[in-house]
């Protein structure tokens, strides 16, 4: 897959009419793994300028689905980078919230 088709899958799964403010984790997820492939080699594509690898939890964290919600919104149009990648792709294998945040 060319980057630029990939750049394209990856913008419409997070734009703002896939990811709704009623989807739930488990539906949030869902819409995601289906761009699994195309994140990891963006991620590694990105890590070749930028050598950011922290975890999802240690940038954005995973509070509550509000805040899941919220930050998926903000980085919807700002996810070139490779911790804001790292954190969608952490975010497709969690299985609770940080409430001890």
């Amino acid at each position: 897959m060319r980057p630029t088709t990939a750049i394209n899958k990856i913008n419409n799964t997070l734009g703002r009419s896939s990811l709704t403010s009623e989807d739930s984790l488990p539906d949030i997820q869902k819409k995601l793994k289906k761009i699994e492939l195309e994140l990891k080699k963006m991620y590694q594509l990105m890590l070749r300028d930028d050598i950011d690898t922290r975890t999802g939890k240690e940038t954005y964290q995973y509070q509550n689905i509000e805040s899941i919600r919220s930050n998926l919104r903000y980085i919807s149009d700002r996810w070139k980078c490779s911790f804001r990648i790292r954190w969608i792709l952490d975010l497709i294998n969690l299985k609770g919230f940080d409430e001890s945040i």
